[in-house]
């Protein structure tokens, strides 16, 4: 029993030595060729695209157009991740809005497209908005954020943390922390 025990302890040693070989090997030439590392990731990738400019067309009315510098889709998922994202979404009394942000991520599936570093929102009127990031929520035209907030526009300066706002219904609320300075002078 103590011999069999002796084989068994030797056994796993012998294999534990040849699996920590084989990973160091293995990281070396990995480290050699990092071009393979990139490989390996882009095949997890379903489909990449570059210079995207797709638009949202819903009873015969123009919605959302999405342009991002580069898409990739994750079909498992129904998830799109997205680099150099602006969004531009049509409000039928022609003040439009734009959102734009580094990176981002749409959400087929849920519905929502959300814009990640330096997000920025403009709208045709003259107003601007930037937090860290903003979801928009397509069924229901809401763009939200828990991050700090600073909205500017003539005459107006409003800051605070988290937001909701209706893209349909031209409203915002400023959830928390909020400060408001009239700028005399400036108007809108």
């Amino acid at each position: 029993m103590a011999r069999r025990a002796r084989y068994l302890i030797l056994a796993a040693l012998i294999l534990s030595l040849g699996a920590g070989l084989s990973f160091f090997f293995l990281r070396g030439h990995l480290l050699k060729r990092p071009e393979l590392l990139l490989e390996e990731a882009a095949r997890r990738v379903d489909l990449r695209l570059q210079d995207v400019d797709y638009t949202q067309i819903s009873k015969g009315r123009k919605e959302w157009t999405l342009k991002a510098s580069r898409v990739d889709y994750l079909q498992q998922g129904e998830m799109f991740s997205l680099e150099d994202v602006r969004l531009l979404f049509y409000h039928p009394s022609g003040n439009d809005v734009t959102v734009v942000g580094r990176t981002g991520f749409y959400n087929r599936r849920e519905g929502w497209i959300k814009i990640v570093g330096q997000g920025r929102v403009h709208w045709k009127s003259g107003f601007e908005m930037t937090a860290e990031s903003f979801t928009y929520h397509l069924e229901s035209r809401d763009l939200t954020t828990p991050d700090e907030v600073l909205i500017t526009g003539p005459g107006l300066r409003i800051s605070g943390r988290g937001l909701e706002a209706n893209l349909a219904q031209m409203k915002a609320v400023v959830k928390e922390q909020v400060q408001t300075e009239l700028i005399p002078g400036q108007r809108g």
